[in-house]
């Protein structure tokens, strides 16, 4: 049995190994895939992601969002801003340094 066919019967195919949940989504036309939601909300990915190969894998880790970050220590206060400080440079660094090599 194909996949389209498998899909037609079930939906959105899930496995759920010990730990690991694995689904079998389309690929459209352009490249994009929906993770499901269930996926999305137990990782935590909200709006920003990292994408990356690993040998013949593709890795997505949900990254959190840095203005979300800054909305809850306004909210909620900061408990040591020095430490909250440092996180966010050492942020804003990883990610220039990661932006500075894809381009050279």
């Amino acid at each position: 049995m194909d996949l389209a066919r498998l899909e037609d019967i079930c939906g959105t195919v899930d496995f759920i190994l010990g730990g690991t949940v694995e689904s079998i989504v389309r690929v459209d036309e352009r490249g994009r895939i929906t993770i499901p939601s269930d996926i999305r909300a137990r990782v935590g990915l909200k709006s920003l992601a990292r994408i990356r190969v690993e040998g013949d894998r593709i890795v997505i880790e949900p990254i959190k969002d840095p203005i979300e970050r800054i909305e809850s220590l306004v909210i909620d206060g900061p408990r040591d801003i020095e430490a909250e400080i440092s996180s966010l440079r050492k942020a804003a660094e990883e990610e220039l340094l990661k932006r500075f090599n894809e381009r050279w």
